[in-house]
């Protein structure tokens, strides 16, 4: 792993089967956040139901993972 000097950002390479294990994990932790916004919606404000606000979708989408 190593730091970007210029932008604070990490760059870290994995095998491919390390990186499908992490799409995996993070792929399921996408889908229960999903469902757990849709499920509990009426007692939510309108940034806490925007799944974009959430670090779980920046790492999914990151990953290359598609929302629909």
């Amino acid at each position: 792993m190593e730091i970007n000097p210029n932008t604070g950002t990490y760059n870290v390479t994995f095998e491919p089967e390390e990186f499908d294990a992490l799409y995996e994990i993070i792929e399921e932790r996408f889908t229960q956040l999903r469902a757990n916004i849709k499920r509990h919606t009426g007692n939510m404000t309108e940034d806490e139901q925007d799944i974009r606000n959430y670090k779980t979708y920046d790492i999914f989408t990151r990953l290359g993972g598609i929302v629909e």
